[in-house]
């Protein structure tokens, strides 16, 4: 048995304490909260023991269209603001109109995938199967609403002793990552090496 515990970042915002609390939709303040950042942790549950054994860590960044038509955000310049790989996910998004493919009104939400991430201990053993079969519906439990497209970025990654994250070579754990990908219906795009899923 695995738990899921999910986690939901907003990116944060500076309010003046001497005005009532309102939101802004100025340009440069709504530019950063089209998106926000949202994950979840499988862990295991183990009755006899108090600590947690997490098993996989899978993280993204959800664009939420239905925001960005009302206010006329460019998405392409929100994702800048995340990092190169979000951005260029978003351009390549872009450049091959893939929300022809997609009823954007009844999913709203655009995610670029930052992670995914098994433990070696539990590797080997569907963990990452599961967590691709169910996807949207894992995601549709953290955030409260449907994702539309997910694209992600084949790459290994390792954590680091100061709690981040790095880039690794790791041929062959890359060709397993492309070969999950293609077996669970993404599609590859672009000539950066992204793969995308979308659900109509």
């Amino acid at each position: 048995k695995v738990g899921i515990k999910p986690y939901y970042r907003i990116k944060p915002c500076f309010k003046n304490t001497d005005e009532p609390f309102t939101e802004s939709f100025d340009y440069e303040t709504t530019i950063n909260t089209c998106y926000f950042k949202a994950g979840f942790n499988l862990f295991l549950i183990d009755e006899d023991c108090d600590e947690e054994d997490i098993v996989a860590t899978v993280e993204g960044y959800f664009f939420n269209y239905n925001y960005i038509e009302a206010y006329d955000i460019n998405i392409i310049d929100s994702a800048d603001t995340i990092s190169s790989d979000a951005y260029n996910a978003i351009v390549t998004k872009n450049n091959n109109f893939l929300l022809a493919e997609v009823d954007i009104g009844c999913r709203p939400l655009i995610c670029y995938l930052s992670r995914f991430y098994i433990y070696p201990n539990y590797r080997n053993n569907g963990i990452a199967t599961y967590i691709h079969e169910n996807l949207q519906e894992i995601f549709e439990y953290v955030t409260s609403d449907l994702t539309s497209i997910f694209i992600i970025l084949p790459c290994p990654q390792e954590p680091t002793s100061d709690g981040r994250w790095q880039n690794v070579k790791d041929d062959i754990m890359f060709e397993k990552m492309v070969s999950l990908l293609n077996k669970h219906e993404f599609k590859p795009i672009g000539k950066e090496g992204f793969y995308y899923k979308s659900y109509t």
